[in-house]
Order: C-alpha cells, then sequence, then structure tokens
C-alpha cells in the first residue's frame, strides 16, 4: 500500500478499494521462512487471522526488529502501530 493510515477502519477501507485481501497465519509464517530478513527489520502482521479476546481483537504479528530471534505474538488490533509495522496483504 503505498499510503499511510492511522485508523484501522481506514486501512480496511484502502485494502478493499485496491481490490486487495488480508494475508494470514499460514502466509505470514511462509513468508518468515521464505524471506526471513524481512522480519528482522519489520512487524509483520497478519490481519487476515484475527481473535477476539476479551481486550478485543488480535491479530498475529511476526517479529525480529533489533537483530533478535523471530517471534511469533499476537497484537492487540486498534491499540496503533509504529514505524516498522507492516501488513501482509495480496491482490486478490
Amino acid at each position: 500500500l503505498d499510503k499511510r493510515v492511522e485508523k484501522e477502519e481506514d486501512f480496511l477501507d484502502l485494502v478493499d478499494r485496491q481490490d486487495l485481501r488480508l494475508g494470514t497465519l499460514t502466509e505470514l509464517l511462509a513468508l518468515g521462512e521464505k524471506y526471513p530478513e524481512l522480519v528482522k527489520k519489520y512487524y509483520i502482521h497478519a490481519p487476515g487471522s484475527r481473535w477476539l479476546g476479551a481486550g478485543g481483537w488480535a491479530v498475529p504479528c511476526l517479529y525480529g526488529c533489533g537483530g533478535g530471534e523471530r517471534d511469533l505474538r499476537l497484537y492487540w488490533w486498534g491499540c496503533g502501530w509504529g514505524d516498522c509495522c507492516r501488513f501482509l496483504v495480496f491482490r486478490k
């Protein structure tokens, strides 16, 4: 996506308008295996897989920023994104 958005709703609208689909956990893991260097630079979220918890929606994120080991965690959707956040999307 070539446009920076700050609200989750705006992001989802942009994805829809550009005829894209959200990447899933399975696709995120495949990306991390094939391109491990990306995970060292960015937090990569897969918003196509979401879980509803007590605090709202959570999405899987693969990361290793700062030269650490790669890790997979759930992050709350809607808590804001930093500059190193990226989102896995694909053309439909």
